[in-house]
């Protein structure tokens, strides 16, 4: 059984994102590491010489693979799953690949497929197979392994009855009555470190990432974190410490990433911004509330004490009014207390992030030009030369939130007003107007997620257009779709409150009522607390247990000695005095990133010693990173940092003990034997490109088929180049560590360098 996970957007662009690698671990847990690949969206240069869709690690065309894993994160990607089908010579729909038993099965989730209708031909139809709603670790295992139990020519019944069975799937040609969303029951352990890591060769091979919580316990009327996502749930801290420890050990990171909502809403962000950080060089906590920050100014200075440097607030409303729209409960008294507690700390960057509706009036765009003074006094009066950056996005109503029924603006003539006096407000407030994205890639993102209609055609035509999605919506992509389905009222008008949304089978555990209630607070301003710590607000989302854990649940806050113990790790991890290795890079990482080199000498080294994962905080190669390097492999040193001054003993005498050759500093001048391999004339041009590059003269000569390249005596003192020959298909040089490479770095050939 062969799976092929599909990724619908550049490898670049998903580097950071963990769907695939999520989907490799739950595969794996069940089949062969070779019988997994991945495939990309082809970037330009690759789609203009394409003539098949291929696996990346094994080449096996796409239609070639049993089973179909697509990932779909957000909704304009969805453009790209027709394109994707087309390279892969597999057919669009559902129905013309049932009669073909040899086609491969293609399954979709993801954090977007909630919001995905528009695969749909029709109610029996798509460009799917099944589709998968919620979260799936467990499942997804499951969903494999039932096929895998069954012979080939009977997965389509196999699937089939697997609705109903596991909870979130969808499969294309059954009658739907409901179908419940998946929800992890138990999030006692992690899932992602506990299943086998797929390494990548990226410039992030040296960062893992670590989620600490599911969900979201608050009511933002725009957010489907917050709706379709509930109830809210954490990893406890005992498992999250073990996590890190096995990610860190397993991929050979420095770097953790930690994956929330809202991380400052977890019970012990104290423990972990203070544990983590006692395995990994940095650790990077990303999103979180600024509610919680003003309710706990301690907080603020003990993150400051964790190295974090750069702030974002969500401030979303540009007045009091849009905040209550989007029941942010983010009033201006707590936003500036916010920021003046931020603006007081040894911070670098503030980035305020807006939300605009469409629905703007002139007195919020005075409220918001009172906030601009406001947040000017607060920065002249604390930090005057702190960076603060003011992001704007357009609201995109998402179809299982309250917001749903609100009208849709696809028009540019009815956002220009708006935006432009915001813009206007903006810069006269001596900010500089960001919006995140253009318009037509708004709209047709919009028309995807809350379109009834059955829209696939236009997909299909976009992926017959050779229209992709690729960082940016090609020109014609939104007048083509607009072109099969007309931007109607009947689209874009406020909904009623049994409006019939797509997927309205899907039960994602808050019924529409809830929903329908929430539009209508909203729209009076009426805003209700979290349940989190206090009162259930009747959202129907958890469970009994689940609502009890919910109003009982307390942020732990630091104390002083917490932010003093931070302080101390913090201040022996930037003093830490490396050592330096010597180590042997294999022929397979040839032409890695640096990043990707780095992290196996970290595992390698960590695997040597016990307790590695506490012992070597990070590495960095001294010998070829800041040149201009050919591409390498062999021998190289590099720099290995411990986690303190005081542990860096014992981690010399451990690596010294396993074998590693280890010095206080990297030797003046290492012999050097470079073997580069070519054809002859290439290799007697890059002799003398390297040698005229360093400016050292030579004589040719050559014997027996041989180029000699004599170097006078005068230049072999400067001791740099010693021996330079050609043989046969070898370019052999002897030398320092003085040589420069970077005549060959884009030459294509690859050295084996080795080190005395």
């Amino acid at each position: 059984m062969k799976v092929l996970i599909m990724r619908l957007s550049p490898f670049r662009d998903v580097v950071k994102s963990t769907p695939h690698q999520f989907l490799y671990g739950e595969c794996a847990r069940v089949l062969p590491d070779g019988d997994i690949d991945f495939v990309f969206l082809p970037n330009a240069a690759e789609r203009e010489r394409l003539s098949t869709l291929r696996g990346l690690r094994t080449g096996l065309e796409a239609s070639k693979f049993d089973l179909i894993l697509v990932s779909n994160s957000y909704a304009v990607e969805l453009v790209n799953l027709p394109s994707m089908l087309r390279y892969a010579h597999i057919p669009y729909r559902h129905s013309q690949r049932v009669p073909d038993a040899s086609a491969p099965l293609i399954v979709m989730g993801g954090s977007n497929a909630m919001a995905s209708q528009g695969v749909l031909y029709s109610a029996d139809d798509a460009f799917v197979d099944a589709l998968y709603f919620g979260e799936g670790e467990g499942n997804t295992t499951r969903l494999v392994s039932a096929l895998l139990k069954t012979p080939r020519n009977q997965w389509r019944q196999v699937l089939s009855s697997l609705e109903g069975e596991i909870d979130g799937l969808m499969v294309v040609g059954n009658s739907h009555t409901s179908v419940r969303k998946a929800i992890l029951p138990d999030t006692s352990h992690d899932w992602l470190s506990t299943a086998r890591q797929y390494l990548f060769d990226s410039p992030e091979a040296t960062t893992a990432r670590l989620q600490i919580s599911y969900g979201c316990p608050y009511f933002c009327t725009f957010c489907f974190e917050g709706w379709e996502r509930k109830p809210y749930r954490e990893v406890p801290y005992e498992e999250l410490e073990r996590a890190a420890r096995q990610l860190k050990r397993a991929t050979g990171s420095d770097t953790l990433e930690i994956t929330s909502f809202n991380f400052n809403t977890h019970h012990d962000v104290v423990r972990l911004m203070g544990g983590l950080n006692k395995f990994f060089f940095r650790v990077n906590f990303m999103s979180q509330r600024a509610d919680i920050l003003a309710a706990h100014p301690e907080l603020l200075p003990f993150e400051v004490a964790g190295d974090k440097r750069q702030f974002t607030i969500g401030v979303e409303g540009i007045s009091e009014r849009m905040r209550a729209y989007f029941h942010k409960n983010l009033d201006r008294q707590t936003f500036l207390k916010v920021l003046d507690q931020m603006l007081s700390q040894n911070i670098r960057e503030v980035k305020l992030f807006f939300i605009l509706s469409g629905l703007e009036e002139d007195e919020d765009v005075a409220d918001f030009q009172r906030l601009l003074e406001s947040i000017k006094k607060v920065r002249e009066k604390r930090n005057r030369g702190i960076r603060i950056l003011c992001s704007f996005g357009l609201l995109v109503r998402m179809p299982f939130t309250p917001l749903r029924y609100a009208p849709l603006l696809l028009r540019e003539e009815l956002w220009e007003p708006v935006v432009e006096k915001v813009k206007r407000a903006t810069e006269q407030g001596g900010y500089e107007f960001r919006l995140t994205y253009p318009y037509k890639e708004y709209f047709l993102s919009q028309a995807l997620v809350m379109t009834n209609q059955h829209v696939a055609p236009a997909l299909e035509a976009m992926a017959d257009a050779a229209l992709v999605y690729d960082g940016s919506l090609p020109e014609g992509a939104w007048e083509l779709f607009e072109e099969l389905f007309p931007v109607t009222e009947d689209l874009t008008r406020e909904k009623p409150e049994d409006w019939p949304f797509a997927y309205g089978f899907v039960d994602c555990g808050i019924p529409s009522k809830v929903l329908y209630s929430r539009y209508a607070d909203a729209k009076e301003g009426r805003q209700h607390s979290t349940c989190m710590g206090g009162n259930c607000q009747g959202c129907g989302a958890c469970d009994q247990r689940q609502r009890e854990t919910l109003a009982s649940h307390t942020i732990s806050m630091p104390g002083m000695m917490d932010g003093r113990a931070l302080e101390t790790l913090m201040k022996a991890k930037a003093q830490a005095k490396p050592f330096f290795v010597k180590m042997e890079i294999p022929e397979q990482y040839t032409t890695a990133y640096k990043e990707t080199k780095a992290a196996y000498v970290m595992r390698t080294l960590m695997q040597a010693i016990n307790q590695g994962e506490e012992a070597i905080m990070t590495v960095r190669d001294a010998g070829f990173d800041s040149l201009e390097m050919m591409r390498w492999w062999g021998d190289n040193w590099y720099a290995v940092y411990p986690f303190s001054n005081d542990r860096r003993g014992e981690v010399v005498r451990a690596l010294g003990k396993a074998g590693f050759a280890v010095c206080e500093t990297v030797p003046a001048q290492n012999f050097l034997q470079v073997e580069i391999v070519g054809e002859r004339e290439q290799l007697d041009k890059a002799a003398r490109r390297l040698l005229d590059g360093m400016h050292i003269p030579y004589i040719l000569g050559k014997n027996e088929g041989k180029s000699l390249y004599g170097i006078p005596p005068k230049f072999l003192k400067k001791h740099i180049v010693e021996s330079c020959i050609v043989q046969g298909n070898v370019l052999r040089l002897e030398g320092t560590s003085k040589i420069q490479f970077s005549p060959l770095a884009h030459s294509g050939l690859v050295a084996h360098i080795k080190q005395a």
